[in-house]
């Protein structure tokens, strides 16, 4: 699947993506069910992935912080 983003609308999801992944995070810390705790992570996977196809699309020097998430990031 092709879709193309304007420079705003890569950026826009990229600082979402960010937002989301950033607030699953607690999320996954704060659960105490082993399977519930799964499906968030792969769910952040998914995302962090996701991250890194759009990444390369903002503009250099974007504001969101996931230049650095999706290099790498844990």
């Amino acid at each position: 699947m092709l879709v193309e983003f304007s420079d705003d609308q890569a950026e826009e999801l990229q600082t979402t993506l960010d937002v989301v992944i950033s607030d699953m995070s607690s999320e996954i810390a704060d659960t105490d069910n082993p399977f519930y705790r799964r499906g968030l992570k792969d769910r952040r996977d998914r995302l962090r992935a996701i991250v890194a196809l759009v990444v390369p699309l903002a503009p250099a020097g974007g504001k969101g912080p996931s230049a650095g998430t999706a290099a790498g990031g844990t």
